[in-house]
């Protein structure tokens, strides 16, 4: 063999290792860069259908689903997009795009889904099915895909569980009670049986403009249901914890029924007064809610709505009033119970209108 030969052949065989070598490095270097993401998705496990308008509001912080998202590896992530849907409800959502997530990066990403009317219909629990699709790329344009399914309650329009919180995380009165806005979407100023019971107690009166007019209105609302008949239902002994869901009638229901419990009436009450354009607040204390007007100065005033039932009353708190149970009494032991509170700091004043805004819509 040539001497020329020799020194070709030995090229040859440099290059073969060179590119050998390239070869190992490359492959090293794509095990070395594996990615690990890991998706963690948090969900209300029970979708409150009678505010079903307000999870699509970011504003309104009612998320529906979380995912909490950590790049675990040595390597960027590229193109990660990460989708939702319920679906029985909603088509897939628009996939939320983030061009890179770095090492160790944390992202947090929220589905606010658009659900429909429909979602209503059913008036007892039914189950429907979150869905959660993602992607990514490494650099080296290799595509990574990931999905996880769950399994959410859809209560029926009629009922409300009062916080969304986990038990652990229940620090304070309002922790416990931390979905009161959503009251507002019972609180209705169309419904035709609610204004003309209102229209019979405010026939008059300029409630949008006299305070005075508005104030009167608020006292003949109370004797107006008095001589309906209406009648107080106490609720069960856990219906004000945190996580009881409770069944609430529309104001229209709760006339028909003659009856309703302490949350029920103070819907009436404010549906009432919003119908003919008084401003209403729902005031919520331990074990107790009460409806109150408020004025346009920011003035306002509770009243003792559970005694409209004037024989519940004299039965269990003769000492409180007076014999005729008036509107005067009811007021004041409504603004004695409200001070009491207001030192405790175990008081919530949730003003619908304040709630409407959020996009906390009634049904009825």
């Amino acid at each position: 063999m040539s001497k020329k030969m020799k020194v070709a052949l030995g090229i040859i065989f440099l290059l073969i290792g060179i590119l050998f070598g390239l070869l190992f490095a490359y492959g090293f270097m794509q095990r070395q860069e594996e990615p690990d993401v890991d998706v963690k998705i948090a969900f209300r496990d029970e979708v409150l259908s009678c505010a079903y308008k307000v999870y699509s509001n970011p504003a309104a912080s009612y998320w529906l689903a979380r995912a909490f998202i950590k790049n675990c590896s040595e390597c960027r992530l590229y193109n990660f997009h990460i989708r939702y849907r319920i679906k029985e409800f909603s088509d897939w959502s628009i996939a939320q795009k983030y061009e890179i997530i770095k090492p160790s990066q944390v992202l947090l990403d929220f589905y606010y889904p658009i659900l429909p009317k429909r979602i209503t219909a059913e008036k007892t629990m039914q189950n429907a099915n979150l869905q959660v699709e993602w992607a990514y790329y490494d650099r080296f344009e290799r595509k990574y895909t990931g999905n996880k399914n769950y399994t959410l309650k859809i209560l029926g329009p009629n009922s409300l569980t009062w916080s969304s919180l986990p038990e652990g995380e229940i620090l304070s009165f309002q922790d416990r009670f931390n979905n009161y806005l959503l009251i507002g979407a019972f609180v209705t100023r169309t419904q035709n049986l609610v204004r003309k019971v209102a229209s019979m107690a405010l026939k008059g009166l300029n409630t949008t403009t006299s305070d005075d007019d508005a104030l009167e209105g608020f006292v003949r609302i109370f004797y107006a249901l008095r001589q309906l008949g209406i009648g107080y239902v106490q609720e069960p002994m856990d219906a004000w914890s945190a996580h009881f869901t409770q069944n609430i009638q529309s104001p229209a229901e709760c006339i028909e029924n003659k009856s309703g419990t302490c949350i029920d009436l103070a819907i009436l009450y404010a549906s009432m007064l919003e119908s003919y354009g008084i401003r209403s607040v729902i005031i919520l204390i331990p074990g107790h809610a009460m409806p109150g007007i408020v004025l346009s100065n920011g003035t306002y005033y509770p009243i003792e709505s559970t005694f409209i039932d004037k024989q519940y009353t004299l039965r269990n708190f003769a000492n409180a009033v007076s014999s005729q149970v008036t509107a005067q009494d009811c007021i004041r032991v409504a603004q004695q119970s409200v001070q009491q509170n207001i030192q405790k700091g175990t008081i919530i004043f949730m003003y619908p209108r304040d709630a409407w805004k959020m996009g906390v819509v009634s049904l009825w």
